[in-house]
């Protein structure tokens, strides 16, 4: 984690707290919880959007967006605002971005077009069948290092392409059409994990790791383990795998090493899903499925290095995000209109009060640049930034 969604952890926030800032005062809490402290700042963006990028500046004091992407057009901008280049599209929410922000594809007059942060077009690829239901569509997924994968699942094949477009390898995985077939880069572009199920084999479900040279370096099965997702850690030793047991009808999750695919830790609870591994890459945290017949979720906290819980709770509300700072023992969990601070024994420490924010909860998240101290929360058109003080 920070799990996939509408904003990714790509959008880039190192601010200084400047004159635009609100303060805005929790009220109604108890004295044994501490009284977190926020201040919001608006997103200099006119007009209607769909997602941005931002240019990471410790010197401005305001927030300068690097891409904009609305529902027909791509806009690159300089640093000072201004419109750099703009492409007309239909983009609506297919554009892909790299970990980073540092390039980014989306459909353009019917080919998938890859672009530099600075409005540089790299390469376009046509798809053939586009628009035939009965073909799945291929998936483009790229690097922090602007290396684009293709994953063909009507050939049930991967393709390896370089910044130029070029290929520079090319793997069959399943051989033959795969509605299941997909996989993702890790955050420093040197892995892509793939998962699959086999082709007429429903019990037969395999991963695969390649290189960013496009290198098979290895091939597990999982069985009866559907992949749901696949999550890396921030440093890219260990790959979290959430599944589905076929047999038991239950949610799992793996902890599994680059290096050679072992299953380094087996998380014993059921039914828990988005895994998010610590910057130390020592602590996981997820929760279980929302249920609408509760109020509210579970929340499990694991040492993965001794491969114990530390902690299991039930939170009153549902959860959005979460996050877990190793260095400062604090966990920040994210609901629809309420944060709430932990230790790590799970005792609430510190809350805040979002319900005047008013926005729907895909456009709420947690931001992978936050800190303890510093903990940044992007809405649709605004940050909120915790208080230094607290």
């Amino acid at each position: 984690m920070i799990k996939t969604h509408l904003f990714a952890a790509y959008a880039s926030c190192t601010l200084l707290w400047c004159s635009l800032a609100i303060e805005l005062a929790a009220q109604g809490l108890s004295q044994s919880v501490q009284q977190l402290t926020f201040r919001k700042v608006d997103i200099p963006i006119e007009g209607e959007y769909i997602d941005a990028v931002f240019y990471t500046d410790s010197l401005s004091q305001e927030l300068r967006p690097k891409i904009i992407i609305r529902k027909e057009s791509v806009d690159f901008m300089t640093r000072e605002g201004l419109l750099r280049h703009r492409v007309i599209a239909q983009v609506g929410e297919s554009a892909k971005i790299a970990a980073h922000g540092r390039y980014i594809g989306f459909y353009h007059e019917g080919r998938f077009s890859v672009y530099k942060d600075s409005g540089e077009s790299l390469w376009q690829d046509t798809p053939p069948n586009e628009g035939d239901e009965d073909v799945p569509e291929r998936r483009y997924r790229i690097s922090s290092q602007g290396i684009v994968c293709t994953v063909l699942r009507d050939k049930g094949k991967v393709i390896f392409h370089n910044q130029q477009g070029t290929i520079i390898a090319e793997h069959g995985v399943t051989n033959s059409m795969s509605r299941t077939l997909d996989g993702d880069w890790s955050p420093d572009g040197e892995y892509f994990l793939v998962s699959a199920t086999m082709t007429g084999m429903y019990r037969d479900n395999r991963l695969f790791l390649f290189d960013a040279r496009g290198t098979k370096l290895w091939e597990i099965r999982t069985d009866n383990r559907w992949a749901v997702d696949v999550e890396f850690s921030s440093k890219s030793s260990w790959a979290s795998l959430t599944y589905r047991d076929l047999s038991a009808r239950t949610f799992g999750i793996a902890i599994i090493s680059t290096r050679d695919g072992s299953i380094a830790r087996e998380l014993s609870h059921s039914n828990l899903l988005y895994p998010f591994i610590s910057s130390d890459e020592r602590y996981l945290l997820a929760k279980d499925r929302y249920l609408k017949e509760r109020s509210g979720q579970r929340l499990v906290l694991f040492d993965i290095q001794a491969g114990a819980q530390l902690f299991e709770i039930f939170l009153s509300k549902p959860i959005v995000d979460y996050v877990v700072f190793p260095d400062d023992q604090a966990i920040f969990a994210l609901h629809q209109s309420e944060i709430v601070k932990l230790d790590m024994t799970g005792a609430v420490v510190g809350s805040y009060d979002l319900g005047e924010l008013d926005t729907s909860q895909n456009t709420l998240q947690l931001q992978g640049e936050s800190t303890a101290d510093r903990v940044l929360i992007r809405s649709q058109k605004s940050f909120l930034y915790l208080n230094p003080s607290n």
